[in-house]
Formats: structure tokens, sequence, C-alpha cells
């Protein structure tokens, strides 16, 4: 299930607001804003709102026309659709909306439904809840144990909806402002691996991610290290103007999708926001990766979100000699109907050639570097 994630950083908490918008998106604004208190919605304007018996989600709905009349602070377009959000501004210069306190967004949806409980801070004794009938430890490269214990507790939701709760998942999250693709089960589970099961080794290295997009995953990663870990780095490889030459004979992507992101654009968000442990490199990965991992403390997290298989196989050749004991490796895209070029890829490498395990399997596919063989 999909939600559209509510402008956070856009809108200042205990904010007074109009929801501008009573469908899909309005309903996944107010759901998140009501789930953890996170400012005050005056009413939702809707044009409709003659035929919505005067509520919407036990909120009262009004006439656009309406917000002329009241004191608030912004209002929040709710529609992801162009020509529907451009009437929408209009309508509102139209009745003297300064453009300032007009919130759109771009929108990208988020696999997965909000909880509506109070905030929660996961520490370890909710995961240690889950105790699979495996025995601890490491073997044969893998932890069985700790992957099965991510795996299933996000699976069967309680888990899921635990981290969903947690106040430093929320804030990164919002942090990333829509601008990812990747899944929110699998952004939970990088965030207990960051959050719990990391080796104490891995402190003082850093994360590489392979395929950043419009750098949300990486975002997200910057931010949970920045609390979690100060003083690690998050390195976001990507050409930054969409995929390279793919493979037709297995891969389903073209060249240049994804070309829509804009470098400039990103580091002009990343100085907006404050994070400055995310470091941003263009090029193809077999001109920047060599030089941008021998600049590395080590990598302790290796996101390999790149879709295809000679980036994938790129990646992973580069990335594994900088690998600390017991690091991570997260192939995002080998378990996507679309990618089977990047699930060709480990089994060819990593399967076939080397031989290893994988700790877990859903929501993405995990492995482990204590093997350095």
């Amino acid at each position: 299930m999909f939600f559209h994630l509510f402008p956070f950083n856009n809108i200042p908490t205990s904010s007074r607001i109009v929801i501008y918008g009573a469908g899909r998106v309005g309903e996944d604004y107010c759901r998140q804003i009501n789930a953890i208190n996170y400012c005050s919605i005056l009413f939702v304007a809707d044009m409709r709102h003659s035929e919505m018996s005067g509520r919407f989600l036990g909120i009262e709905v009004r006439s656009p026309d309406e917000i002329a009349n009241v004191d608030y602070d912004y209002v929040a377009i709710a529609s992801v659709r162009e020509k529907y959000m451009e009437e929408m501004q209009e309508n509102l210069s139209r009745i003297g909306v300064p453009k300032e306190k007009i919130i759109v967004r771009k929108h990208v949806k988020e696999a997965s439904l909000f909880s509506a409980s109070p905030a929660l801070d996961v520490d370890a004794h909710y995961i240690d809840e889950y105790r699979p009938m495996i025995l601890e430890g490491v073997r044969d490269g893998i932890n069985p144990f700790q992957g099965t214990q991510r795996a299933v507790g996000i699976a069967d939701g309680i888990l899921r909806g635990l981290v969903l709760r947690d106040p430093l998942f929320r804030q990164a999250l919002a942090a990333m402002n829509g601008r990812s693709i990747v899944t929110i089960d699998r952004l939970i589970n990088i965030f207990l691996i960051l959050k719990f099961h990391l080796n104490s080794g891995c402190a003082g290295s850093d994360i590489v991610e392979f395929g950043s997009y419009m750098c949300g995953s990486a975002i997200f990663m910057a931010y949970l290290a920045s609390r979690l870990y100060p003083g690690m780095n998050i390195y976001a490889l990507d050409t930054f103007e969409g995929m390279v030459l793919t493979d037709k004979r297995i891969d389903a992507h073209n060249e240049k999708d994804f070309a829509d992101a804009d470098m400039e654009e990103i580091v002009e968000y990343l100085g907006e926001a404050g994070i400055t442990n995310l470091i941003p490199v263009k090029g193809p990965f077999e001109q920047t990766a060599s030089v941008t991992l021998a600049g590395c403390k080590g990598v302790c997290l290796a996101h390999i979100d790149c879709d295809i298989y000679d980036s994938v196989v790129c990646s992973y050749q580069a990335v594994k000699p900088h690998m600390v004991d017991g690091g991570y490796i997260i192939f995002d895209d080998a378990t996507t109907g679309t990618c089977l070029g990047a699930t060709k890829a480990v089994e060819d490498i990593l399967y076939h050639q080397e031989r290893k395990h994988t700790e877990q399997m859903y929501p993405h596919m995990v492995f482990r570097s204590f093997d350095r063989s």
C-alpha cells in the first residue's frame, strides 16, 4: 500500500495549516499529521465541500475561498496531478494567499501505511523480542539469527509497526522529503541494521551508495549516521544524468532512465537541510569508485542500488576490498522483477564465483563481509 509523504521539511512543527484537497493525498497528509501531533489542521479545503457532509476524517471541510478568512501559517496543496496543482495555486493567489505560504511538493509514493499510534523509541528490547529458532552467531560468513530477526520482524508487521513509530526513523524519513523510490520496508531494514546490528568496529567507517538518483536513501542514511555515528560519511555515487548503456539481453531498464536527477539541485537541498555528512560523487562508477573508496575510512555498509548487470558488478568489485569485517552489502534491486540484470550479477559473482551465502532475502538481499577470501 502507498502513502504520500507530508512535506515535513517545509512546514515547521506546531504550524497552523490548511490542507487543500480532500482526496487520497489529503487523507495521507491528515493521517501522518495526526499520528504524531505534528501541527494543527485548521480545516480541509475542497471545491466539493458541499458534497462531503462537512467532515473529512473527522476534520471540518470548507470552501477554499474561506482560507482568506482564517489566521493560518501555511496552505499545503494535497494533489499529485500537475494540472490540478497549478489550478489550486492560481485559486490561492486569486484569494490573496502569499506565495511563500503555499506549499507544493513533488510526490514520490512511499510503500507503506503510517501508524496512527504515538511515537515510540525502538530500543534493543523490542528487536530482542524477535528470537527465531536459530542459534545465534556467525556461520558461513553470515549471521542467520540477525538476518531472520530483521526479515521476520518486518514481514509479520509487528516490528515494522514499531519502527514506523520511532522518532529517529520518522525524522530520517522526513529529511528525504520524498526524494526516494526505495520501498519503506527496505528503509526499515537499513534503519535496523544501522541502529542495532553494526559491529562495534564499524563505528569509525563510512557508508557508500552506488546508484543514488535524487539521493533520497543516501539522505536517510546520512541523517541516521549523523545521530548514531558522528564522523561517519555517506558517499553517494551516480552519474546524476541517468543510466549508462544497458544490456538488453538481461536489463529491462534503458540508457538514460532516471535522467531527471539534478546534481546542482541536490547540493542546494543538502545545504538547505543542513546535511553535511553526505558527499555526492558524479560520474560513471568506473571513473569515480576507486578514487572515492580510497578516501574512505573503510566501508561498513554498501548500498548497491543500480538496477543493471554491469553497474552492479562494477560496484561490488570496487567496494569489496574496502569492506570492514562484519560490514553489510545490500543489493536493493536483486529481488525486483524489472531488474533481472541485478539478480544475475549477484548469482554470477556472489553465488557461483564466491559461493557466498545470503544473510537476508527480504525485503532485499543482504550479504556480509566476514569472509574476506
